[in-house]
């Protein structure tokens, strides 16, 4: 099952942007998703948890990661550890239903380590309109995922591992074709 970060990438190269802040913007999440390491989470009810508090030390090295919900939910969320502190910058992206093509979310968000987030605009017009209660709400959805699933991943619960996937054929016609290659996807696994 092939990840999302060629087609993301496909989506971004598409995808008509506002002006320069947000093309430079949208630009630094397409060069991120390229280094990332997609995992995908089958089950994230399995490892659901109504997490508080957050220490990212642990597993700094394992970061950027695009965290891929499978079941249920069509959204991939780049995971990106600030340098200088304990903050995970969240990226979500999803498929646009008219253009069928994988983009960005015009709102990022921004996990504290104390169970605070903060929404960041990635379109500039967004800088300026009030998110609506169902944009928070879905928001913070996508938050209490990505706070278990870094949480799984801290606490040792859970283990990154190769899911052996060989894309030597499609690869080839891709990169002939002038197309980023796909890259091997990692699945989480109960310890």
């Amino acid at each position: 099952m092939p990840n999302k970060i060629h087609k993301i990438v496909e989506g971004i190269e598409e995808m008509q942007t506002v002006n320069a802040e947000h093309t430079f913007r949208v630009g630094l999440i397409a060069n991120t998703i390229v280094n990332a390491r997609p995992v995908y989470v089958e089950d994230i009810d399995s490892i659901l948890k109504d997490v508080k508090s957050l220490d990212i030390s642990s597993i700094r090295g394992e970061f950027p990661i695009l965290v891929e919900f499978v079941k249920g939910i069509q959204v991939s969320i780049l995971l990106v550890a600030d340098k200088d502190s304990n903050e995970v910058q969240c990226y979500p992206c999803s498929r646009n239903a008219e253009d069928n093509i994988w983009i960005p979310y015009d709102i990022a968000f921004i996990i504290e380590q104390d169970d605070i987030l903060q929404l960041r605009a990635i379109n500039s017009w967004a800088v300026h309109d009030v998110p609506s209660q169902l944009v928070i709400d879905h928001m913070e959805a996508l938050a209490t995922m990505v706070r278990s699933f870094l949480y799984a991943l801290t606490s040792d619960s859970v283990e990154i591992y190769d899911l052996g996937e060989d894309h030597t054929v499609i690869n080839k016609k891709r990169v002939s074709s002038g197309k980023m290659p796909i890259v091997n996807t990692y699945g989480i696994k109960q310890k």
